[in-house]
């Protein structure tokens, strides 16, 4: 008998309150593991504690915003994979 399957470790990072709410609940339902960051600064927090599987991340924060924290992720953890949304057009 295989052991069972651990669920996949996320760290979400957004500063719109709701946003956040909606994908941890989202992520959630689909059986992942789901850490919740309002800022890239407590992402960075989160991101020594938690050691997630992948990062998804909004890209216009204040503070840190996506492509900086992107930064630092590949400085602290080389090779973590981070997806990057916006709801802003480009």
């Amino acid at each position: 008998m295989n052991p069972p399957k651990r669920k996949a470790r996320l760290l979400v990072v957004d500063d719109d309150p709701g946003l956040l709410r909606l994908l941890t609940i989202r992520l959630r339902a689909e059986s992942y593991e789901v850490e919740a960051a309002e800022n890239g600064v407590a992402a960075l927090a989160a991101l020594a504690r938690v050691r997630p599987d992948l990062v998804i991340t909004d890209l216009r924060m204040d503070q840190l915003d996506g492509i900086g924290l992107l930064k630092e992720i590949q400085n602290r953890a080389p090779g973590l994979r981070v997806i990057i949304l916006t709801a802003h057009g480009t």
